[in-house]
C-alpha cells in the first residue's frame, strides 16, 4: 500500500497525529441503485489464439460492451505501453512496449462485430476472422475457454465500473486518517505533500490509478492505468489481471497468494467497493492502512 499511494501519505499521517474523517455515503454520485443486465450480456465471449502465426494471445468481448485484446510484445505498431505483472505493490515494469488494445465494440451481425479503434472480427466454431482498420481480412484457429467455475452468483460484479470515490483509511499508533477524495490526481496529491516523487520507473513503467475496473465472466480484472517512459507520461493504459469468486457478488483479484485478501471488491447497493488491505509492522508498532474504492456503473 505504501508503494502504491505513496510513503510520504503515510508519514505525513504518523508525524500529524490527526484523525480526518469524511463521510463516505452510498448516495455519492450517479449510478446508486438496483443494476440491470448489461447491454451484452448474451455476447460475451474470449479466445485464445492457438495459430502460431497469430500476431495476438487472446480477444475478450465483454458483458458492458469493452473489448480486450492481448497482442504478441513483437506485434509492429503496438505502442509503448508498460504490461504489469503486480500493479497493487508498486512499480512493474517491462522490457518491451504494450501488449494490450482495449475500447468499446458494437455488434454488426450474427457472431460479428466492430472493435473501436481496431477493426472487424467475426466467429466460427473454431476460429475468428479479422480485419483490422485499413488492413486486409486473416482467419485465425482459436480456443474458447469455460466461464469462471463458481457456484455463487456473480451478474452484478460482471460489467465495467467508473470510480467516483477513493477513500485512505489509516490506523497505527502515532494517529488515524480517515480521508475521500472525487479522483485519484487528488489523493496522489495529497499523499505526496511536501515530499518530491520518489516512486518512479525507468524505462517503461506504469501507475495504477482504479479509475476504472472491467469484471468478466471469463475471470477477467482489468484496471486503469497511467504509463510512463521514465519521466514521460505516455497515456493511459489497461492492466489485464485475474479474479475469483468468494460469495454472492463477490470475489478478491488473483495476484498474491500468500495474502488472499490483499484486494477484494463485492457489489453493495448497486456500487461495486473494492479494498486493499494492508498493514505493517515496525519500531514504533502496527501500521493499519486501507484504500477503499467506490464504484458506480460504467455505461457506455
Amino acid at each position: 500500500m505504501k508503494k502504491f499511494i505513496g510513503r510520504k501519505g503515510w508519514a505525513l499521517c504518523a508525524v500529524l497525529g490527526m484523525t480526518f474523517t469524511v463521510a463516505c455515503s452510498s448516495d455519492d454520485g450517479d449510478g446508486n441503485g438496483p443494476l440491470e443486465p448489461p447491454v451484452y450480456s448474451e455476447e460475451a465471449v474470449k479466445c485464445e489464439f492457438t495459430d502460431p502465426d497469430a500476431p495476438y494471445e487472446s480477444l475478450e468481448l465483454t458483458e458492458s460492451g469493452d473489448y480486450i485484446l492481448v497482442v504478441q510484445n513483437d506485434e509492429p505498431n503496438v505502442g509503448p505501453a508498460p504490461f504489469a505483472a503486480s500493479p497493487l505493490r508498486g512499480i512493474s515494469r517491462a522490457e518491451s512496449g504494450s501488449n494490450v488494445k482495449h475500447g468499446t465494440y458494437t455488434k454488426t451481425g450474427e457472431k460479428s462485430y466492430e472493435l473501436t479503434g481496431f477493426g472487424a472480427v467475426a466467429f466460427t466454431e473454431n476460429s475468428i476472422r479479422i480485419t483490422p482498420k485499413n488492413g486486409s481480412t486473416t482467419t485465425y484457429a482459436v480456443d474458447f475457454p469455460h466461464q469462471l467455475p463458481t457456484s455463487h452468483p456473480i451478474d452484478l460484479l460482471c460489467r465495467s465500473w467508473k470510480c467516483v470515490q477513493w477513500r485512505i483509511v489509516v490506523h497505527s499508533p502515532e494517529g488515524s486518517l480517515d480521508k475521500s477524495f472525487s479522483s485519484f490526481d487528488a489523493m496522489r496529491q495529497f499523499a505526496d505533500e511536501g515530499e518530491p516523487e520518489d516512486n518512479t520507473g525507468e524505462g517503461f513503467w506504469v501507475q495504477p490509478t482504479f479509475e476504472d475496473i472491467i469484471l468478466s465472466r471469463y475471470g477477467t480484472l482489468a484496471l486503469t492505468g497511467r504509463e510512463y517512459h521514465d519521466n514521460t507520461f505516455l497515456g493511459a493504459t489497461l492492466l489485464p489481471e485475474l479474479w475469483t469468486a468468494t460469495g454472492n457478488n463477490k470475489g478478491r483479484m488473483i495476484l498474491f497468494d500468500d495474502d488472499p485478501d490483499y484486494c477484494t471488491f463485492e457489489v453493495k447497493n448497486g456500487r461495486l467497493v473494492l479494498t486493499v488491505n494492508d498493514s505493517e509492522v515496525d519500531e514504533d508498532g502496527r501500521e493499519e492502512a486501507k484504500l477503499i474504492c467506490t464504484y458506480a456503473e460504467n455505461k457506455h
